[in-house]
């Protein structure tokens, strides 16, 4: 939430979101950002597009990186997708989420990467 908000991602999204830059309420950043609360101590399915002109594909691998170096069971999927197709119930994308679901609740293994 730090860096989106430092590089305006979304068009200032964050800071929006959030009420304010992390210099003026680095309080609700400390409580909310997940890289600054890791370890989570839960398995994290992290999907993000391959196309994403919002939030580059980047800070997914970074984010990834740190939590398995915080001991945080994590997995990166990335799909041949914009930012939005992966939370749209009618794109394709979305059906990628839905069946590494069980996975992520501790029922069977990771499905074969899609995409």
């Amino acid at each position: 939430l730090v860096r989106g908000a430092l590089e305006g991602l979304g068009g200032g999204a964050v800071t929006a979101f959030m009420g304010g830059p992390p210099e003026q309420v680095p309080d609700r950043y400390a409580a909310t950002s997940p890289s600054l609360l890791l370890p989570l101590r839960v398995r994290q399915l992290l999907v993000h597009g391959t196309r994403d002109d919002v939030v580059p594909v980047a800070l997914s691998h970074v984010y990834a990186e740190a939590a398995r170096k915080a001991a945080d069971p994590v997995h990166l999927v990335e799909l041949d997708a914009d930012h939005f197709d992966v939370i749209d119930p009618g794109h394709e994308a979305w059906a990628a989420v839905v069946e590494r679901l069980p996975t992520l609740a501790g029922f069977g293994d990771e499905p074969q990467a899609s995409g």
